[in-house]
């Protein structure tokens, strides 16, 4: 009697040998992706429809019937000589990478989270990888492609074939229809009330995003974006004033409002600024859930509703408008870039520079970008506004991204792997990157304290976007802004301002202390940094600048 390993072995003789019909393999390919590689989507409608009541079963049995014919038709349209194999390759690869972060962190891979991953760099994308990974792309990707590729093909003559893919094409869409049409009360309801089930779905979602995000990444860039602010110049010059101006502005990274003490959170996670006199503004909006679609809105005159990628790479923004009005501009880096908002003008990374003291092998922590501080205060001229990019809180290596010695919150999560780790060793890693952000700022305000001799200064901070820590099963960030969490989307905000800044500008701190919970967003970024650089120009508009209403009249 032949042994089990026998009859494998028979069987994959047997396929390997037979020509097999390319549609029937399409369907197998449809299968694996929609079983395997679309958990995420699956938990979702079963949660939408009320776990396994009985017509809850039955309506997601026709939904999942609904979206194996649709990715049937998707992938019959590539069933033709020479295409089928390596496109079914590639998607049942990609599919299974993308079905591993669905499933472990519940991102989604849109045009914005491609771009991050397009302008990340190796040590955060390393962060990423895991021996998880590595079993979702093995058995959900490799496995199943290594069989597309070993598996004979059989194909119609030309003619016969497209009849035949035509049939298969309409038999699908018949399939999708009559299913609609019967259960079209509630597939309408729950696509209406629940948008976010279009960005679950794989391969389907990612490969728009990826040819949106193609679309945009080769359009034409050659022309120089429009002048905005052209005609921006300060209101006084500092001789009249009699300093300089130094204004830091220090962009944070990941950094969620909900974890700050100085906004209300339990823990102190703010014990060196709170003595500073900062003002916090809380309940603070960002434009974004990513850093490259964050950092060009906030810096942009467009405004959230407004932005788009291809709009804010088309014309100036806020660092030009400053360089107009004769400030000297400088953007030192510790992130993965300014995402281009710092093209126009002097920028400097200093993520790779070797200091021991504050530097690893592989990455600096933000104090590095103190010592460049410290450098540029040295050279300025005239009015400078000094933008420093943190590293911040960027996940999922939380506890990389501060010294040893901040580790106040224990037990932290130390791995990469934050799905692995309970929450509570999650949040207690990310509270203590929040510690050494404050640490950070208060040291800055320190630093800028031992320059009002020379210069009035100031400092506002404002993180990119939020974090989520495994609220609801959600990590990281980047899911599309309408169904985000909170977590996500509220940023903390706070400005520093010297005695000397406050009489040269006429600013009323008080005034703007009561005004700490007006419901700003990163919409105001762009004309409140004009006001407190009291810049005239035709592009700013009163109304967006928190300032404003705080200065003292004479």
């Amino acid at each position: 009697m032949p042994s089990f390993t026998s009859k494998i072995a028979a069987f994959v003789a047997a396929w390997k040998n037979k020509e097999h019909n390319v549609f029937k393999i399409v369907f197998l390919c449809a299968l694996v992706i929609l079983v395997f590689d679309n958990q995420l989507l699956h938990a979702t409608l079963i949660r939408i429809l009320g776990g396994a009541s009985p017509s809850g079963f039955v309506v997601y049995g026709a939904m999942v019937l609904i979206l194996l014919a649709s990715l049937y038709l998707l992938l019959s349209l590539f069933a033709m000589k020479h295409f089928t194999k390596p496109v079914l390759i590639l998607i049942l690869i990609s599919a299974s990478i993308t079905g591993y972060f669905f499933d472990t962190y519940g991102v989604v891979i849109d045009d914005h989270m491609l771009q991050n991953v397009a302008e990340t760099d190796t040590h955060e994308a390393a962060e990423l990888l895991s021996w998880k990974m590595l079993a979702y792309l093995v058995f959900f990707g490799v496995l199943p492609a290594t069989i597309v590729a070993f598996t004979k093909l059989e194909y119609k003559p030309f003619t016969r074939h497209l009849v035949w893919q035509g049939g298969y094409i309409a038999a699908s869409l018949l399939i999708v229809g009559t299913l609609v049409l019967a259960f079209y009360k509630d597939v309408s309801i729950i696509g209406r009330e629940h948008h976010e089930l279009r960005y679950y779905m794989n391969p389907g979602y990612p490969l728009y995003s990826l040819v949106k995000f193609v679309r945009h990444a080769a359009a034409d860039e050659s022309e120089a974006p429009a002048p905005i602010g052209a005609d921006a110049q300060e209101a006084t010059s500092w001789q009249e004033r009699g300093k300089k101006t130094l204004f830091v502005f220090v962009l944070g990274e990941t950094a969620t409002e909900s974890h700050f003490s100085l906004g209300g959170y339990a823990r102190d996670t703010n014990p060196h600024t709170r003595d500073q006199r900062v003002i916090f503004f809380d309940q603070v909006a960002s434009c974004g859930t990513s850093t490259a679609e964050s950092v060009p809105c906030m810096f942009s005159s467009l405004g959230r509703d407004n932005y788009s990628a291809s709009a804010a790479a088309s014309q100036e923004n806020l660092l030009d408008v400053l360089t107009h009005a004769k400030i000297d501009v400088q953007w030192l880096d510790n992130n993965s870039g300014c995402k281009g908002v710092c093209n126009r003008v002097a920028h400097e990374s200093v993520s790779s520079l070797q200091v021991p003291e504050v530097c690893r092998t592989d990455e600096c922590y933000d104090e590095i970008l103190l010592r460049s501080l410290q450098q540029h205060l040295a050279k300025a001229q005239g009015d400078s506004v000094i933008v420093l990019h943190q590293k911040g809180s960027h996940g999922p290596a939380y506890a990389k991204r501060h010294p040893p010695a901040f580790a106040r919150f224990t037990p932290e999560c130390l791995s990469d792997q934050v799905q692995s780790c309970d929450q509570q060793s999650v949040v207690n890693a990310y509270d203590n990157t929040i510690l050494y952000t404050d640490y950070f700022l208060a040291k800055t305000i320190e630093m800028l304290k031992e320059r009002e001799r020379d210069f009035n200064t100031a400092m506002l901070y404002v993180s990119d976007h939020g974090e989520s820590l495994g609220e609801n099963g959600i990590y990281l960030h980047g899911l599309p802004y309408a169904f985000a969490p909170e977590e996500q989307k509220h940023v903390p905000m706070m400005l520093w301002l010297s005695e000397g800044y406050k009489q040269a500008y006429r600013i009323d701190d008080d005034c703007l202390e009561a005004k700490h919970s007006g419901g700003y967003s990163h919409d105001n970024l762009f004309h409140t940094v004009l006001g407190l650089m009291d810049v005239k120009t035709a592009a700013y508009v009163p109304t967006q600048d928190i300032s404003r209403d705080c200065r003292v009249k004479t």
